[in-house]
């Protein structure tokens, strides 16, 4: 027994070592995931929010493949951004990142949505206007005074206030006696003291509109809406990094703006100076007092002296925005209203976007452009008539470019939205309708043409025979041409329109722009033809090649055909030779450490007994 006791401390530390390695591995190898808008446990007053954040891989060689926003896509993988529908309450916000081997990194945070519907106070008590239905409250005001010389016929029955026949004063227990219409004597007026008409205080409300949502340093920003009840509406805006940031104005954290209403509405128009803090999450909120004409929480001061002590404190968004709430909308029993939005500062001077010409739908579209980051990663969007995916790309030597299909584009104006964490920029571009190949004329014969048949099925197959590769190596896809016996001979075109960066090595073809290829081949009755073409890589990534295949027979072009094919590719980062094969060595040491380790065990159990 004391020889189990002795070795059983063994076998815990083998085990110790084996759990901490597998665990230490397994947290190395997760990327790494950063939730920057909105914070943890943020109040917000819309309905949808904009998630946003950064991911980077710790595997060598690893690439982040996406990132999910509570299970759906977000736009983007190093910079993503994905916007989330809230309900009213708290909302849990779930981020997951995932790399190319595997390995997942998930964040959660919590956004709770506000609903700002204005409570609306209790109504003043003297509710009933002055209407035909008798109010006996103006008879005990004329019973004190009653005319000596009464010009009309008094009433039959003398004044009932002193001595009223009923306990109950009830409204309807003295309608009869009306001295309100009886008396034509000025003094007997002059005596009444008429009960005021109740002043309607509307119920208040406010509405925010902050344009446009990414503005440039020097550029206006608009600040406008709708406020009722109100004379003056308080706009506070709250730099990304709080009060150690640099305000719109230049100074030092939050800036505030008391802006009168006028019919109902106000207006602010700013212009970002050249100093303020660079990215999104700019917060601009609006307040407007209640009935009583002050903030809820502040009754021993006033807003703009709890702003001035804000300034002097350390403060970051998320605490300067609660201390506002608190001592306002966010008051037990406040009446007052609250309105926030987002918006950004970007430096457009950081980022150039080159021209982009009129074009045809199916043509190439080239976006490029410079930026003063040489290592950014730059998000293009594409808005117009339809919805363009978007896509991410990254900057080398300061420079970056991205190339897009319009074959399936409409027609119509488009711009192109380009955006990394510092820079913005954008170019408009037109898309016109291709001329379709069938409308080109045709010669009309002078003679008899011959008797032909009209061409069989056509078998032409662009397919992948190898489209998972790791960067440096070959992409190969292969043209395969039949035709048939009874075809003329038969006149292929092969056009292939490869990702930036990427070039195709095959001798047949040759380069007819950016990014493009053709080939032709001609093909006799009853031959087929095998074309084997080599696309070389130089980038990481998930990629596709379109190809168009153009063809006719004879020389009669009027039976010409064509056909597109997009084919995905994959291209992976070189793997270490070294890691996988040094990692997999030790972990086994430790599993035959610990199977011995059982053996050992058994033998002393053995021998004991």
């Amino acid at each position: 027994m004391k020889r189990i006791k002795r070795g059983f401390p063994r076998i815990l530390l083998i085990g110790a070592f084996i759990f901490i390695f597998c665990t230490t591995s397994a947290l190395a190898s997760a990327p790494l995931l950063e939730i920057t808008t909105p914070e943890d446990k943020a109040e917000v007053s819309t309905d949808t929010i904009t998630v946003s954040g950064k991911a980077y891989p710790t595997t060598p060689g690893a690439v982040i493949e996406e990132v999910r926003v509570n299970g759906e896509l977000a736009s983007g993988t190093t910079f993503w951004n994905k916007t989330v529908s809230l309900e009213p309450g708290p909302n849990t916000i779930t981020v997951e990142a995932i790399d190319n081997a595997g390995n997942t990194a998930t964040k959660t945070i919590t956004v709770i949505y506000k609903v700002l519907t204005p409570t609306p106070s209790p109504t003043p008590s003297p509710t009933p206007t002055p209407s035909s239905t008798p109010t006996p409250i103006s008879s005990p005001t004329l019973s004190p005074t009653p005319s000596p010389t009464p010009t009309s016929t008094p009433s039959p029955t003398p004044t009932p206030s002193p001595t009223p026949p009923t306990p109950t004063p009830s409204p309807t227990t003295t309608p009869s006696p009306t001295p309100s219409a009886t008396p034509t004597s000025t003094h007997t007026l002059t005596s009444v003291t008429p009960t005021p008409a109740p002043t309607y205080i509307p119920s208040p409300s406010l509405t925010l509109s902050v344009t446009p949502e990414i503005v440039d340093r020097g550029e206006y920003l608009s600040i406008t809406g709708t406020a009722t009840a109100v004379e003056y509406v308080d706009i506070i805006l709250i730099p990304p990094q709080g009060n150690e940031g640099i305000g719109v104005n230049g100074e030092k954290g939050i800036s505030h703006f008391r802006v009168p209403v006028h019919n109902d509405k106000y207006s602010l128009q700013l212009k970002i100076c050249e100093k303020a803090d660079l990215g999104g999450g700019w917060h601009v909120l609006v307040l407007s007092v209640g009935r009583d004409g002050q903030y809820g929480g502040l009754e021993e001061t006033d807003l703009i002296t709890l702003l001035q002590k804000l300034r002097n404190k350390p403060y970051d968004r998320g605490q300067i925005f609660e201390i506002i709430a608190d001592n306002t909308w966010n008051k037990a029993g406040s009446d007052d209203l609250m309105i926030c939005k987002v918006f950004a500062i970007i430096g457009s001077k950081n980022m150039h976007l080159n021209p982009i010409n009129t074009l045809k739908v199916g043509e190439e579209l080239k976006i490029s452009g410079t930026i003063s980051s040489p290592d950014a990663e730059v998000r293009i969007r594409i808005t117009g008539p339809m919805e363009v995916p978007e896509r991410s790309v990254q900057v080398r030597d300061g420079k970056f470019q991205a190339i897009f299909d319009t074959t399936d584009l409409l027609p119509g104006t488009y711009t192109v939205i380009a955006e990394s964490e510092n820079a913005y920029s954008t170019k408009s571009f037109e898309v016109m309708l291709a001329t379709p190949i069938h409308s080109m004329p045709t010669e009309t014969p002078t003679e008899t043409p011959l008797p032909t048949t009209k061409p069989g099925e056509v078998m032409i197959h662009l397919h992948g025979v190898k489209t998972e590769v790791t960067v440096g190596e070959d992409i190969i896809l292969a043209l395969s041409v039949v035709n048939l016996i009874t075809n003329p001979t038969m006149t292929v075109q092969l056009v292939l329109k490869v990702p930036s960066g990427m070039s195709i090595t095959s001798t047949e073809f040759i380069q007819s722009g950016a990014g493009m290829y053709t080939a032709t081949y001609t093909v006799e009755p009853g031959k087929e033809r095998h074309i084997e073409v080599h696309i070389k890589t130089n980038q990481v990534g998930k990629f596709y090649v379109e190809g168009y295949i153009c063809y006719y027979f004879g020389s009669d072009k009027s039976t010409a055909g064509n056909k597109t094919v997009k084919l995905d590719v994959k291209v992976d980062p070189p793997t270490p030779k070294q890691t996988p094969k040094e990692t997999p060595g030790f972990e086994l040491i430790f599993v035959i450490a610990g199977l011995l380790a059982v053996v050992y065990l058994f033998r002393m159990k053995k021998e004991f007994i």
